[in-house]
């Protein structure tokens, strides 16, 4: 069996899914690419199309944005016509209705950011960055009617670095899924792969991300804080108050050591202080429940993202003041 003779119908539609569609549109034949609808963006609302589609575009291949998959008989008509010896689906946004798992003769297979059944849901990524996990990985499943409950194909570990972020550590994974997916589509659909069945009673779940969620409580840990602003600063935001503004914290690091503790030892918790590290460098931190976090880069409410250092020689009063 050669790979330009098995037929796909990729579904994708985020910057995640875009170098594991390039793999599969370089090898395989693909019929459709299916992904969300093109949305406002960016302060003037420019309409913009996902990235997946981008992607297709420049490939000259058939795109399908459909608003809605169940019940949508003009949209499966079009998938049964090409039928498809498999569906590759990989962030793409939408539960996929049965009528469309049970089409391909090869069924669905799904992409998942986890080693499942651990962090099954909408943000694995998210969630082992904000839990302060050291590995993650990368699940290859056949789909079924549940969440990120079917048979595991292949799965892959890989370590999360005290410094990665969403963006780093997302495109560290789907490279690693890109070469995975290369890698058993053939052997699954020629069944040479003996497929694992996963253990609910070891599973876990992850939410939506959500807006609210960025709001910071600074008695929490420096870590918990920290680790909130990698997982979800750079798309949602994490955010605090400042002078009656919200105030943006873009990056951060955990304060390791600082010549002045004493300092701000008995202060409330949110104080901003100014900080000493063993080089006689100056940084500017923030008291938390527990150690204090350094802010580097920060956006007060209407202007632009700065460095801190910046931000102070405009706000004076920074220094001193309590967030909330």
């Amino acid at each position: 069996m050669e790979k330009k003779d098995i037929k796909i119908v990729f579904f994708g539609t985020s910057e995640f899914a875009v170098p594991i569609f390039k793999k599969i549109a370089d090898n395989y034949d693909v019929k459709l690419v299916v992904t969300s609808p093109d949305k406002p963006s960016g302060r003037k609302m420019i309409m913009t199309p996902p990235p997946v589609k981008a992607e297709a575009e420049n490939r000259g291949l058939a795109i399908s944005q459909p608003n809605f998959l169940k019940r949508n008989d003009s949209f499966f008509e079009q998938l049964r016509k090409i039928n498809p010896d498999i569906i590759i689906v990989v962030a793409y946004g939408k539960i996929l209705p049965p009528e469309i798992i049970n089409l391909p003769e090869q069924g669905c297979l799904n992409i998942h950011g986890s080693i499942l059944p651990k962090y099954r849901g909408a943000s694995p990524i998210q969630t082992a960055l904000i839990n302060g996990d050291k590995e993650t990985g990368v699940s290859i499943i056949l789909m079924d009617l549940g969440m990120d409950t079917g048979d595991i194909i292949k799965s892959e570990y890989l370590e999360i670095n005290p410094a990665d972020n969403f963006t780093v550590l997302s495109t560290k994974m789907s490279e690693m899924a890109s070469s995975m997916i290369d890698d058993v589509i053939i052997p699954y659909i020629t069944d040479e792969l003996n497929l694992e069945m996963q253990d609910d009673d070891r599973a876990s779940y992850c939410t939506k991300i959500e807006s609210s969620m960025g709001k910071v409580i600074w008695s929490m840990s420096a870590s918990a804080i920290n680790n909130l602003v990698r997982a979800i600063a750079e798309r949602v935001g994490v955010y605090t108050t400042f002078n009656d503004k919200k105030l943006n914290i873009i990056k951060s690091k955990v304060v390791s050591s600082c010549q002045n503790q004493e300092k701000y030892q008995d202060l409330p918790v949110g104080t901003v202080v100014s900080c000493m590290d063993e080089q006689n460098k100056s940084f500017i931190a923030v008291k938390c429940g527990k150690g204090a976090l350094e802010l580097e880069q920060v956006q007060l409410e209407g202007k632009k993202p700065m460095a801190v250092k910046d931000f102070i020689n405009g706000q004076p009063n920074f220094v001193g003041s309590q967030l909330k």
